[in-house]
């Protein structure tokens, strides 16, 4: 992305009301840097004023600044020159502070508009569907969201503020150097210009590619640290601990090198231009000495000197802040790419919603989620992953889901989640379409998928999942986990509800984990519970509780996904899916006599004593 078009876009990440607040902030350095300019003349002047003699001091200065003076009995011309002195101080310290405190805030509100933009960012993916998801690795959503929002405001925005207000200042100088001393003025602009152009294409270049194989060293690092940390006891069993610890070692090793020249490309430009100063002093010196000859010539490069040591701090920054924003660069386009994806994408979604409008409606379930015709591809795919499926799941029943891995059961249960839309057909709950009461349907919804989220935190937040704590939430919790068979469990951890997990759902066991999915499915108390192979960790005597609890919770639909045929032998309903097809559903029975491969899996599990099928 050009650099400029860059900057423009990082810019708008800021909203519009806080814009002006980014321009006043500018206006304000630019005034303050009126200060620097009237310190500089005052600067200069006080040293013509202290090289004449005594006689001839008071006759430059003004009428309107020696009579103040002798009105408050300063009129010796020693004791106007340092009262003049006094005043370049408190000028010098009161810009400095002045500064200071308008850089502090604006660096607070750049670092508040940071946080707001990720946050943000975070609320557009929690609101995108789940086909955006699908592709991506968290591990690059996470490091565009935090590092590229900080690179777009702290290494793009406040940078380019900073600039502005130093071109201001550079500008003032270069006109009251022009005032001064044209020759020296327009030799010093195009001196320094020029050295200024081949520095920064020079730094820019590098510092891009700084920052580009800094991206990729942190993106790489964090997802071999994951594959490590998340294969743990396979890595360390199969003693290959070190392969792990060297690719790390080689991925850090380049990011800290790319690191270390962004760090040396930012102090560089203090070294060059304090050479390329001396280096203007004498050809300023050299080109006047034939036109002014040398006592002209030496006043011109003191003129010169002064003002060029005063220009060098702000040069510095110039260049620095202009290699800041090519080292971040790279991070900030991948926040704004991701952040333009999520725009469109929730567009999409938004003409569907004007398209299909959501349904004023109170919703809740008696009759049942019928599937008409319901089809799915995934993008990328050469064929569907579902096919034409019809079927009802009454309301208040059990409905069981079975088949072979990849026959699309859990693409099913994204489906009737509403987190992916049929490519074909019609879902509809109580014969209304879905996509017009998704809202009012999920809050119908308990969900237990197969691996179990747990936050390292208590058994309490875990359960009640972003539901606020209040005198109620405890008996809720303990309900639930009553139901989910983890009371007991629970009632044996030190704190109980307050026992905090470790990452992963540490300190519990896989079957626990699960009961605990379960516990947090039905703390809600939902009308209908959707569980994807939420049994299949669980040990035999466990599962047959969960089993059982199920079974007894009356008036509640109940659609479970299943490998093992002992969880679903008492459904009301099976559906059997080979392929994205429905191949049979019925009774337990029913699909047994009707496929055989179905009837095999019964006999190889023990739940018939007669084979059934061939």
């Amino acid at each position: 992305m050009p650099l400029k078009q860059y900057l423009l876009a990082a810019y708008r990440t800021v909203p519009r009301r806080s814009q002006r607040h980014l321009r006043l902030v500018v206006l304000a350095l630019a005034l303050i840097s009126v200060l620097d300019l009237v310190a500089l003349v005052l600067v200069l002047g006080i040293t013509a004023l202290g090289s004449a003699s005594e006689e001839d001091r008071l006759k430059p200065i003004p009428g309107f600044v020696r009579t103040p003076l002798s009105d408050v009995g300063i009129s010796s011309p020693n004791a106007v020159v340092s009262t003049l002195g006094i005043v370049v101080v408190l000028l010098f310290v009161g810009k400095g502070v002045l500064a200071a405190g308008v850089l502090r805030r604006v660096m607070r509100f750049l670092a508040r508009q940071e946080a707001a933009l990720t946050s943000g960012l975070m609320a557009k993916l929690m609101r995108a569907p789940l086909t955006f998801h699908l592709p991506r690795r968290y591990i690059d959503v996470m490091t565009d969201i935090t590092v590229g929002s900080e690179a777009l405001l702290m290494k793009a925005v406040a940078p380019v503020v900073l600039i502005a207000a130093e071109l201001v200042l550079v500008a003032m100088l270069t006109v009251g150097l022009l005032l001064l001393a044209p020759l020296v003025a327009l030799g010093s602009l195009l001196y320094f210009t020029v050295v200024l152009t081949v520095l920064n294409r020079w730094i820019g270049t590098r510092a891009r590619r700084a920052g580009e194989v800094d991206v990729d060293t942190t993106r790489s690092g964090m997802i071999v640290i994951q594959w490590a940390l998340g294969g743990f006891r396979e890595v360390v069993t199969r003693g290959v601990s070190d392969h792990f610890v060297d690719r790390v070692s080689d991925i850090r090793s380049r990011g800290a090198a790319s690191r270390a020249e962004v760090a040396y490309l930012n102090i560089l430009p203090r070294y060059f231009l304090e050479s390329a100063l001396v280096l203007g002093m004498a050809f300023a010196f050299a080109i006047q000495l034939p036109f002014v000859g040398f006592s002209g010539a030496v006043s011109g490069l003191a003129l010169f000197a002064v003002t060029g040591f005063r220009l060098l701090p702000s040069l510095q920054r110039l260049q620095s802040s202009a290699a800041l924003i090519r080292s971040g660069q790279p991070f900030g386009e991948r926040a704004l790419a991701l952040q333009g994806q999520l725009d469109e994408a929730l567009a999409v979604e938004a003409r569907a919603a004007r398209d299909e409008p959501e349904l004023d409606v109170e919703l809740e379930l008696t009759q049942g989620v019928a599937l008409e015709g319901v089809g799915f591809r995934y993008d990328g795919a050469d064929r569907d992953a579902l096919t034409d499926v019809s079927v009802l799941m009454p309301a208040g029943r059990m409905t069981a889901v079975v088949g072979s891995s990849g026959s699309g059961k859990s693409t099913l249960v994204d489906i009737l989640l509403g987190l992916l839309p049929p490519s074909a057909g019609e879902v509809r709950v109580d014969g209304l379409p879905l996509r017009g009461v998704r809202r009012q349907w999920l809050s119908l919804v308990g969900y237990v998928p197969q691996s179990i989220f747990l936050m390292p935190a208590t058994i309490r937040d875990n359960v009640a999942l972003g539901v606020p704590h209040d005198t109620d939430t405890d008996q809720r919790v303990w309900d639930a986990l009553r139901r989910a068979s983890m009371d007991d469990v629970v009632r044996k951890l030190p704190g109980g509800l307050d026992f905090t997990l470790g990452d992963g759902g540490s300190g519990l066991s896989g079957g626990q984990r699960q009961r605990l999915g379960i516990a947090r499915a039905l703390f809600t108390g939902p009308q209908v519970l959707i569980l994807d192979e939420a049994t299949s960790a669980l040990d035999v005597e466990t599962e047959a509780r969960i089993t059982e609890t199920l079974t007894q919770l009356e008036g509640l639909t109940k659609i479970v996904v299943a490998h093992r045929l002992s969880t679903v032998r008492e459904a009301d309903q099976v559906l059997f899916f080979r392929e994205g097809y429905l191949v049979a559903h019925g009774t337990f029975d029913e699909v047994g006599a009707a496929v055989p491969d179905f009837a095999r899996q019964v006999e190889l599990s023990g739940l018939t004593s007669e084979r059934v099928g061939p």
